[in-house]
């Protein structure tokens, strides 16, 4: 979101992460999920 100039890192591949933002009446709903995988 910000990149390296505010210290974030993008990664230099993709890790199958998935988010989705949700807008409703009373607020905003965000969910995040990350496959996880063993070794390289």
């Amino acid at each position: 979101m910000y990149g390296t100039k505010y210290g974030s890192n993008s990664p230099s591949t993709l890790k199958g992460t998935t988010t989705i933002g949700v807008v409703c009446k009373d607020g905003v709903i965000l969910a995040s999920n990350t496959r996880v995988t063993m070794g390289t």
